[in-house]
């Protein structure tokens, strides 16, 4: 645990989690292997249930928490969750206070962008379940955001499951005005549902990771962080890399992945009652 004063960061060596932290992400790559998730390329005794709208849950075999899924579509397409929310919604009203619902950005930690899939896993084990109420600040009554925690995100907070819908597009929307030219906004996205209310944070980014992923061996660190990274609880797949992890390293990826304050902040006054799809309603 690195402590923050206000917030804790978990970190966990994962030595499972090499592959993901490593996958060649790039078009050619992604088409020169098969897909993991399609059933033709799976183990057999990787056994599924059908969980609606053509998802399948399984168990993840490199698990980060202590019970933690898969959710795939039966089709194979890519990694977009704007069709896919409502199952998001509906499968974190399912599984109620036990399990978390989240979903990795195509470029944001999903390890397999072509296949469209969501994950779920014990609750409370990533630390933003904790402290979001502690640091976020309300924008609007259903609406929250962080911006002193590292990293920035929004938060959003609903009894109405169309109202959850609504509020998502309008940030979809926004956002991908300030990243018009990628097929989907950088985001990781966490779903929970207590006391028949639901709560989504997201958190906006700019890339997928940090510059000393890319350095010369003996100064790198092999972090690729996704939603569980975001969400507080950052995995490290070499001993070395957990050794010599420090709060700079950490202040630095955050610093690096997460969306800027300007553009932050522009969402922020969309959100907080402009005209248009993001506006207060």
């Amino acid at each position: 645990m690195v402590d923050f004063g206000k917030f804790a960061i978990r970190v966990q060596y994962n030595p499972g989690r090499l592959a993901s932290s490593m996958a060649q992400l790039d078009e050619h790559s992604i088409r020169k292997r098969e897909c993991f998730l399609c059933d033709s390329n799976r183990p057999a005794e990787q056994a599924t249930l059908p969980v609606g709208d053509g998802f399948k849950l399984m168990c993840n075999p490199f698990p980060i928490l202590p019970e933690h899924f898969t959710i795939v579509n039966e089709k194979h397409q890519p990694q977009r969750i704007l069709g896919s929310f409502p199952m998001m919604l509906d499968l974190a009203a399912r599984f109620s206070q036990e399990f978390v619902v989240f979903y990795n950005g195509p470029q944001c930690g999903a390890s397999a962008p072509d296949h469209l899939h969501l994950q779920a896993g014990t609750r409370g084990v990533m630390r933003v379940d904790i402290d979001c109420l502690k640091v976020a600040r309300p924008l609007t009554p259903e609406i929250s955001v962080g911006e002193n925690y590292l990293r920035r995100f929004f938060m959003f907070e609903s009894n109405r499951r169309e109202r959850m819908i609504e509020l998502f597009d309008g940030l979809y929307r926004a956002f991908h005005a300030l990243q018009p030219k990628l097929a989907e906004p950088l985001m990781n996205v966490i779903c929970t549902y207590e006391n028949k209310r639901w709560r989504l944070i997201v958190f906006p980014r700019i890339k997928h990771r940090p510059s000393f992923y890319f350095e010369p061996e003996h100064l790198r660190l092999l972090l690729s962080p996704g939603t569980v990274d975001m969400g507080g609880l950052v995995i490290l797949p070499l001993e070395k890399d957990y050794l010599k992890l420090t709060r700079e390293h950490l202040a630095q990826m955050y610093e690096e992945v997460t969306l800027p304050a300007r553009e932050f902040e522009k969402i922020c006054r969309l959100l907080d009652g402009e005209p248009g799809p993001a506006g207060r309603r």
